[in-house]
């Protein structure tokens, strides 16, 4: 009989946990798409340049030109390859509106998707009340969710980084369960997260940091055929990916992918303890810091009694080490701390943890708590963390609103007059190519099939030398490179005569802020 009541109470704990989880992704879902629908609307939300870039990117790849070779771009393969598969569907010559909200809505699904796989990942570790805990975490967190609502690169990334983590972490729990050993027999959860790592890496560079954080656990754990096949799947994936452009251009993907992110300027907030200042302060994420803090200082203090506490360490080095390189580059900006959100919300879900072995030694025995008086100590570590930051609640609640009503319909505007101007097919000068493919326009270049759609990028690449270099020598010079603003390398002459040739073969310009910082300094 009480076998039958405990079944019964089970049964209630998981449909609770399914319903919350349910409201936790319709939440996450209106966050995402508030004031973004209908089209016309969500046109207005405030665009980032680099949505242009991307989407401009992804538009000429499917129109026959080839990325690094034809043109200068940041955009890895694997995300050329998903913003193409989106704007194929909705096509249009050189771009419309409904191509560029369609991105959008695109990477609302990658948002979603992340959230899920955050409740899972934080299942695995904690139980189910800290998957829902580090879901809500990552699902409110304003930058998260800013990112979430453009055409940008954090959402997918955020999503292969963490399926990347989630399947070595299921590796990691069937070999410590002796299910599947991973010395005697090919383990496809392995296969798996070499494959996602492969994938993140491909859509963003700073997705380095899971294959990194893996393969230091295989060689930790002495799993070295696991490592074999996790490299095997990582290679292989990689060179498939990449393998286009590996072949027709190889000195221009590795320059434009690689070499321009050494050797440019710094940018954004400079110092490393000014990042951490500035991460520290977020109003957007104050939650995101506080609960991720919170939840690795009890985990730690489990110890033992944490049953999953070797996939807490994967997780814990996985955001101290996106952390050093997020404090360690050349540029930084809020925008970034997206990858950073996401493992430090499974570390936060980790402040509300069911899988416990009470059997087992910790540092908190001194408290002599029954094994019931957990659960209050951790529901009251969270309650106690809200009640004391309510003021700081509010203000991420109204900076999260205010950042998802922040518009510039001047992206609107000016294409319009544009369309109605101008004779299709005219060649434009834009410092952002939203207005290019807003309007449905080609952007001017400084010859015939080739295209200047990153300036910010280009200018710089340009500037340092790199396209005239062989790979050894800007290997070399990276060392001893002198640290430069960018508006310095903007001013010198190989990015400015680029710029001029560019403009004379233009039909029509856009000079914005943005042109004017790159051509005078200002």
């Amino acid at each position: 009989m009480q076998t039958r009541r405990l079944g019964l109470v089970a049964v209630r704990g998981n449909r609770w946990s399914v319903l919350l989880l349910v409201l936790i992704l319709l939440l996450a879902l209106g966050c995402r798409l508030y004031r973004l629908v209908p089209l016309e609307t969500g046109l207005l939300y405030a665009q980032d340049a680099d949505e242009g870039v991307y989407a401009t990117t992804a538009q000429l790849a499917l129109q026959g030109y080839l990325p690094y070779r034809d043109f200068f771009t940041p955009l890895p393969p694997v995300a050329i390859y998903l913003f193409a598969i989106i704007l194929r569907i909705f096509y249009h010559p050189w771009g419309d509106p409904t191509g560029l909200m369609a991105l959008r809505y695109a990477s609302v699904a990658s948002g979603l998707i992340t959230v899920l796989l955050t409740y899972l990942t934080g299942r695995m570790i904690g139980g189910r009340w800290s998957g829902l805990l580090a879901a809500a975490i990552v699902a409110f967190d304003g930058i998260v969710v800013a990112q979430d609502r453009r055409a940008m690169l954090e959402a997918p990334v955020n999503m292969f980084s963490l399926l990347a983590i989630l399947c070595y972490l299921q590796a990691m729990r069937r070999d410590q369960a002796h299910q599947e050993p991973l010395e005697e027999k090919l383990h496809l959860w392995v296969l798996g997260s070499g494959f996602f790592c492969a994938l993140a890496l491909l859509t963003k560079g700073t997705a380095i940091v899971p294959p990194l954080v893996i393969a230091t656990a295989i060689l930790v754990r002495r799993r070295w055929r696991a490592g074999l096949w996790f490299v095997i799947a990582l290679a292989g994936t990689y060179v498939l990916a990449a393998l286009v452009f590996l072949r027709a251009c190889p000195d221009q993907y590795i320059k434009q992918m690689y070499l321009f992110h050494l050797l440019r300027p710094w940018d954004g907030t400079a110092h490393p303890l000014a990042r951490l200042l500035e991460i520290w302060n977020y109003p957007w994420s104050w939650t995101t810091v506080r609960f991720a803090l919170a939840g690795a200082l009890l985990a730690i203090l489990m110890g033992k009694k944490l049953r999953h506490r070797t996939l807490f360490w994967l997780v814990l080095a996985w955001a101290a080490v996106m952390l050093l390189l997020l404090l360690g580059s050349r540029t930084y900006w809020a925008t970034y701390f997206s990858q950073l959100a996401v493992p430090l919300s499974v570390l936060g879900g980790l402040l509300w943890s069911d899988e416990l072995d009470h059997t087992a030694p910790s540092l908190l025995d001194r408290l002599r708590l029954a094994p019931p008086r957990y659960g209050l100590l951790q529901l009251g570590a969270v309650a106690a963390l809200l009640l004391a930051g309510r003021s700081h609640v509010a203000l991420q609640y109204t900076a999260t609103r205010a950042a998802l009503e922040q518009t510039k319909p001047v992206y609107v505007e000016i294409s319009s007059h544009i369309k109605q101007h101008l004779p299709p097919g005219a060649p434009i000068l834009a410092f952002e190519t939203n207005y290019t493919f807003l309007s449905s326009h080609p952007p001017a270049g400084a010859q015939e099939g080739s295209f200047f759609i990153d300036s910010y990028g280009e200018m710089l690449y340009r500037s340092l030398g790199i396209p005239e270099r062989s790979i050894g020598s800007l290997l070399r010079a990276w060392p001893h490179q002198q640290r430069l603003g960018s508006r310095e390398v903007f001013q010198r002459q190989p990015a400015q005569s680029h710029v001029l040739t560019v403009f004379s073969r233009a039909r029509y310009a856009v000079l914005d802020g943005r042109a004017l910082k790159q051509l005078t300094g200002d």
